[in-house]
This record gives structure tokens, sequence and C-alpha cells, in this order.
């Protein structure tokens, strides 16, 4: 089926078009401050109703420093249930400023994100994977936002 193929079929008679019934992932920060931002731009950037959202404190520092094996073994098990038990076919790793679990930086706290950004990916090379930064205007940047 062509993308074109799949606008007309969700298309109303007045010529909107309705939500694709679909996943995406979302792995962000525990902070409430960011979570409704980020899951309303993904939801839009992909046209998708449902977001599984995985969240831990500073889960792009967590996944990069590669040290708390359990966790980062969770956080897996929660992508691939959403991946292939959901058919999510994208996942963002997000960051925001004022992280209370990173207190580093922004510039280090984004070279976290991109390079969480690219495990995720050999995790699941299928999927496109996007970093994505939440301003302090509540803002999303993206740092990454092509399959690598």
């Amino acid at each position: 089926m062509f993308v074109f193929d799949i606008l007309e079929a969700n298309k109303f008679k007045d010529g909107g078009y309705y939500m694709v019934k679909a996943f995406a992932t979302t792995v962000n920060c525990i902070d409430g401050r960011v979570q409704r931002c980020v899951n309303e731009f993904v939801s839009k950037q992909e046209n998708v109703e449902y977001i599984d959202t995985i969240t831990l404190a500073g889960p792009s520092k967590v996944i990069s420093d590669n040290e708390l094996l359990g966790v980062i073994d969770n956080v897996k098990f929660r992508l691939d249930v959403s991946v292939n038990g959901h058919q999510s076919n994208y996942i963002s790793i997000v960051g925001h400023y004022d992280c209370t679990a990173i207190l580093e930086d922004d510039e280090t706290q984004k070279a976290y994100i991109l390079n969480s950004s690219n495990i995720i990916q050999s995790w699941f090379p299928d999927v496109r994977v996007e970093a994505l930064w939440v301003t302090e205007e509540f803002e999303i940047e993206k740092l990454r936002g092509e399959k690598q």
C-alpha cells in the first residue's frame, strides 16, 4: 500500500483526515513537565493515536553510561513489547532542560541523548529513532531525526 492509498483510506468526506490507530514509543524522563508536550508532538508528527511511554530518571545518561544493566534490560524489554507487540515503528529518546537526574550542562545532556539514540537504533535497526530535546519553553528540538 502506498502512502497516498493510506491517506485516501483515512480521509473523511469533508477532506480532513482521521488519525490512524497506531503506536509510537517514547523513552522519556519521569519529569511530568515534559511528557505531555513530547507525546503531543510525537502523536501529531507520526499520525498515531497511542504513545507507549517508557519513563525513568535521566534515561539518556542511563543508556549511554551502560552501567545499570538491570534498568537497561528493563528498558529493552519494554521497547521490545512496544515494537513487536504494538508494532511501533518509531522510538524517541528524550531529554530536557533542568533535568534533576543529570546535573550537567545542556550540551553534555544532548550528547547523551544522541549516543543513546544510536544505542537504541542498534537494538532496533528497522525502527526509526529520533533524539529529542525539550527546551525551557517546552518546545521540541530534533537532535536526530532520521534512521541511521
